[in-house]
């Protein structure tokens, strides 16, 4: 989850599967019930390209920090380190990328069956123009069975 979420437009998870906003937070859906999840930050005053890499999902919603703190926050439980937050300039708008692998692995379990958790990055970056923008799928899962 991600705190401190100024007044967007709500947007619901479905649209993009991976991100959403509800009220003053965005949330990321890890995709499983229970456990670890690994989590990586980065903040950049640019847009940097996406990194398709081994991500299976990429997308990207507008936020809008009023504080100038947006920080990264576990659902039911505290992080073992604090994250950096993701206002890299202070006050104002800003474009939140998601990266994910391995969230339809083991839904209902800790771990991926190969014992790697589920992946998620998220890169914060300040977009051109102080406008937000419609959630963006970069990239979207593989259908299983096809």
């Amino acid at each position: 989850m991600i705190e401190n979420v100024g007044d967007v437009p709500e947007v619901a998870a479905s649209q993009t599967g991976l991100v959403g906003i509800t009220g003053s937070d965005a949330s990321i859906h890890t995709g499983i019930h229970t456990g670890d999840v690994d989590v990586t930050v980065a903040a950049h005053r640019e847009q940097p390209l996406p990194d398709r890499g081994e991500w299976e999902e990429i997308a990207e919603i507008s936020l809008h920090s009023p504080t100038g703190i947006l920080l990264v926050s576990a659902l039911m439980t505290d992080l073992e380190q604090e994250l950096p937050s993701l206002a890299a300039d202070g006050p104002g708008h800003y474009r939140l990328r998601a990266h994910a692998r391995g969230r339809a692995s083991d839904t209902y379990g800790a771990q991926l069956r190969s014992g790697q958790p589920t992946s998620i990055r998220v890169i914060q970056h300040t977009p051109h123009g102080q406008t937000a923008r419609e959630a963006d799928i970069l990239r979207r899962r593989p259908q299983r069975g096809r």
